[in-house]
């Protein structure tokens, strides 16, 4: 137990540390008014900034995506 008290803020801390350039693009997208929308699962954009999902075997994807609102 005390192992995995330790380990889930290591964890936590290094995603932090290697995608730490795209979290700053998220929060700052949010504030100035982007939400987050389900699009399902899609190929990487490159000159996007993400965060991907990869299963074992399959190229890494998406499945949410910041976009402004429309009004």
């Amino acid at each position: 137990m005390f192992a995995l008290l330790l380990l889930v803020p290591l964890i936590g801390s290094l995603f932090v540390v290697q995608n730490s350039e795209a979290i700053e693009k998220f929060e700052k997208q949010v504030s100035e008014g982007y939400e987050w929308n389900y699009v399902g699962s899609q190929p990487l954009n490159a000159k996007d900034k993400n965060i991907s999902l990869q299963v074992q075997g399959s190229d890494p994807y998406i499945i949410f995506k910041l976009k402004k609102p429309v009004e």
